[in-house]
């Protein structure tokens, strides 16, 4: 105990301390702060928390014009709102908003923005975009070889 209203305690790479006066947690592992605090007794992240990226890859979109498009698809770190709500952002940056995807549980709106970004995709290449990896060489022989393999990203249907 470092303080009598805090408390450490070491873990892999990382500490955990907690301030019983305000309820505040806060995590840090490999020098990366994770807040939560308590409300009424449910856990909270803190705002900078909600919007950290748990997941990312760029992406080219060319559309049936051969416009191209840079795009940053990644998935947010899911939250629970509240007791019944629980919340995950889906990014296109560079092509859409944000969207925020909303489940009963954490483990619920993670597989739902998953599952709309790959329904997303899907809608683009059958509207005759393509999408690649982005260390495509628009330049280079065979473009098929970078074209992202949705299958093998989202798994089998």
């Amino acid at each position: 105990m470092t303080s009598s209203s805090t408390s450490r305690k070491e873990i892999i790479k990382g500490e955990v301390t907690y301030d019983t006066a305000s309820g505040a947690l806060k995590v840090q592992l490999h020098g990366v702060i994770h807040d939560r605090y308590t409300q009424n007794g449910v856990w909270h992240m803190s705002e900078q928390s909600k919007h950290e990226r748990i997941a990312e890859t760029k992406v080219v979109f060319v559309d049936r014009y051969g416009t191209r498009t840079s795009v940053a698809l990644a998935i947010g770190r899911p939250y629970q709102e509240d007791e019944e709500t629980a919340h995950c952002t889906l990014y296109m940056d560079g092509y859409d908003e944000p969207r925020a995807i909303f489940g009963l549980d954490t483990l619920q709106a993670l597989c739902l923005a998953i599952r709309l970004m790959r329904v997303q995709l899907e809608h683009l290449v059958e509207f005759e975009y393509k999408i690649y990896s982005h260390e495509v060489d628009f330049e280079g022989e065979d473009l098929d070889d970078y074209l992202l393999p949705i299958d093998a990203c989202f798994g089998r249907k």
